[in-house]
This record gives structure tokens, sequence and C-alpha cells, in this order.
């Protein structure tokens, strides 16, 4: 089952083509690691992790899968083809488990180290069941941010929730995920985000 039919030009498409943009997983990793960066290290030395996770994480997957776009190699930024994403979650996944060693190497808050480990774990999950399903990463990572958001606030968790559940139903308007990639996505990103709040405990930092 995909979503109704919706035009390009309508409100409703515009306003859930709004909202997958700000569920992208670059946007909103990118925007809870500078927050967890910036609540657990002094200015400094956050400005340095995030200066050098962009360069070495961020930056290359968004020029890779951009260049892939530009090419014809992929149908757009959010790699919608099953087939194509077998070449980019290996590019992927290589650059997270660098991010990953080197965040444990230097001894950086287990917040985030340990948060990229499951980061990893999920594009790992994904990536063996792309043969068989194209789980939403969008819905993925936004239900596993929605449950870590709780290490800020716990009053960030139900407006996560009701926002990652807003991106999911703009993945379906869009017509680029079936119900069943959604539902796996929700499962898997709230599971490894209930794995990491057990790990490290629920309270905020």
């Amino acid at each position: 089952m995909r979503g109704t039919d919706v035009t390009s030009g309508s409100l409703v498409y515009r306003v859930a083509y709004t909202c997958s943009a700000l569920g992208n997983p670059l946007f909103i990793s990118g925007i809870f690691l500078c927050a967890f960066c910036l609540r657990l290290l002094d200015a400094s030395h956050a400005i340095e992790i995030l200066m050098a996770l962009i360069a070495l994480l961020f930056l290359p997957i968004a020029i890779w899968i951009q260049a892939g776009v530009r090419t014809g190699r992929y149908s757009d930024f959010d790699v919608s083809r099953r087939e194509d994403r077998t070449t980019m979650y290996p590019i992927v996944l290589v650059l997270i488990l660098f991010a990953t060693v080197m965040l444990f190497l230097t001894h950086q808050p287990l917040m985030l180290s340990v948060g990229m480990l499951c980061v990893t774990t999920m594009i790992v999950v994904a990536f063996l069941m792309n043969q068989w399903i194209k789980i939403s990463l969008h819905t993925v990572f936004c239900f596993f941010f929605a449950l870590v958001a709780i290490k800020i606030s716990v009053a960030w968790l139900a407006p996560m929730l009701v926002f990652a559940a807003v991106v999911a139903s703009s993945r379906l308007i869009l017509k680029r995920h079936r119900v069943v990639e959604l539902i796996v996505g929700a499962g898997l990103g709230i599971l490894t985000g209930s794995i990491l709040l057990l790990a490290l405990g629920s309270r905020p930092v």
C-alpha cells in the first residue's frame, strides 16, 4: 500500500515535502548531534567534534549522494529506489564506522560514541534487509531520536514522537514508501533507541 494520489502542486504535497526534508536522516542527525555536543562538551571542544564529523561523515555522504543524483545513478537525494541503495549503504556504513571508532578512540562522552554505534547498527540492519524491503530511513532516524531526545529533556519526547509520525506520514503521501516499510522503520528506530536508553539510562545529560 502506498500513499493516496496527491498532485505535486497541492498544499498537502508541499507540506509533506517540507516535513520529509526536515526529517531527512542527515538533517535530523546533524541537529541532534549538535544539541548533544553542546550539552556534553565545552563550546570549543563541541565545535571541534562537530567540524570533524561534518568533514569526515556528513559532507562525504551528501557529496556522494548528490553526485549520484547528477549522474543519474540515484533517482533523488533520498535514494528512493531500493536497488540503488545497494551502492549507498556500503559507503554510508564505512564512513559511520570510521566516525564511531574515532569517537571511541578519542574518549568522547558515551552518549556520543555509543549513540553513533547505535546509528551504525541501524544502518547495518537496514542494509541487510534491503534485499527484501526498503526500510524508511527517515522513519528509523526520527523515531530513534524521538526516544533519544529524553536524554536532553523528557519534555522533548511527546513532540518528537508527533514529529516522527508526521515525517513517516509524509513519506507515504509522497509515495516514497509502503506502510510496511514505515512500520519496520519505526520499529527499528524505537528498538535501537530503547537499547541506548537501557545502556546509558534515561536521565537527561
